[in-house]
């Protein structure tokens, strides 16, 4: 049995773990710190890969610090060691012009990373006004179609909303967007 301890500068929550082929373990997370100058926590969509044999980080990549929120909540693996993660990340960086009443607005965010981290692809699902939350996660059998599910509110452009699940079908080697259906709650 090997236990390990990852540091970082704040708070990590984890939400997935996934061992691969190689016995290497993917751990979907939420990196909290704080920021002093914006007098807020500022979480980033993390993903870290740890070694099977000695609980070292191979790698971590971090997204969303900037926008000041984000969160990898799930993710899957494929056949060739690739990770595919989703969760979502806040829309834009900029919250001085925002409306404090109004929620903040984010995007369900999916990324694919090799197996040595690079980011091959990002998928933003494009929303109008919209709080998108990614959680589910899957590639079908060929492993050359990723779907993915969560929470949307949705603001049309008539201004009338949308609350439901969303579910979104990607092709697995380039990310793009094949279809988007909303089940309506």
């Amino acid at each position: 049995d090997v236990a390990v301890y990852y540091e970082n500068p704040g708070n990590d929550r984890p939400y997935c773990v996934k061992v691969d082929t190689a016995n290497d373990i993917f751990v979907a997370a939420e990196m909290t710190v704080w920021d002093a100058s914006a007098n807020a926590d500022v979480s980033s969509f993390q993903v870290i890969k740890f070694s099977g044999v000695d609980g070292s980080v191979l790698w971590i990549h971090d997204a969303g610090l900037a926008s000041n929120r984000g969160m990898a909540i799930n993710l899957v693996l494929d056949e060739t060691g690739n990770c595919y993660a989703t969760g979502f990340m806040k829309a834009t960086a900029d919250t001085s012009a925002q409306d404090p009443n109004e929620p903040i607005l984010s995007h369900q965010v999916t990324v694919k990373y090799a197996p040595d981290g690079t980011v091959l692809w990002t998928n933003i699902h494009p929303a109008f006004l919209s709080i998108g939350i990614g959680g589910g996660i899957t590639l079908n059998d060929y492993q050359d179609a990723l779907y993915t599910s969560g929470f949307i509110v949705e603001m049309q452009p008539d201004s009338s909303v949308i609350v439901g699940t969303i579910i979104l079908k990607m092709d697995a080697a380039t990310g793009a967007e094949q279809w988007a259906t909303i089940i309506e709650t």
